[in-house]
């Protein structure tokens, strides 16, 4: 049970689940986009390559599909409907979160989208926890712009 302190927020009860490896993709397992939704939440300007401040060099991932993970969320903060994120997901294709692997830039905004799939009922997708980072340092072939080839 999680109690916060002081906030006017009721308590809520919250089932922890263990994430098995098969949740955690490599670096070559993320590039199966013929098999698999690959996406990218970071900014649409980082995905696009417009502005790389972190990596070693601008981009994407080849067909990864772009669902910043902020675009999930209201004015306050807070997740927007299940059904507003489910629709957002069902526009790119993405019908089951057993089919997505999620990146970011190293990894930690990769799991919102992951929890965003998960509120929009869609399931559990896959981690690439390397993210861009890792990436963007092999000589992988990386794409540029808004489309996701």
């Amino acid at each position: 049970m999680i109690r916060p302190a002081g906030l006017g927020v009721k308590s809520v009860h919250y089932v922890v689940r263990r994430n098995g490896a098969s949740h955690v993709v490599s670096a070559k397992a993320q590039a199966e986009v013929n098999r698999r939704a690959v996406v990218d939440a970071r900014p649409r300007e980082r995905y696009r390559g417009d502005d790389e401040p972190v990596d070693a060099r601008p981009g994407h991932i080849p067909g990864a599909l772009n669902v910043p993970c902020r675009e999930h969320l209201d004015e306050t903060g807070r997740f927007l409907s299940p059904q507003v994120i489910r629709d957002t997901f069902l526009e790119l294709g993405i019908v089951d979160g057993g089919d997505v692997i999620s990146y970011c830039g190293s990894g930690v905004t990769a799991c919102h989208n992951l929890l965003a799939l998960e509120v929009a009922g869609l399931g559990l997708g896959r981690l690439y926890p390397g993210s861009w980072s890792q990436y963007s340092a092999t000589i992988l072939p990386a794409s540029t712009g808004p489309s996701p080839r």
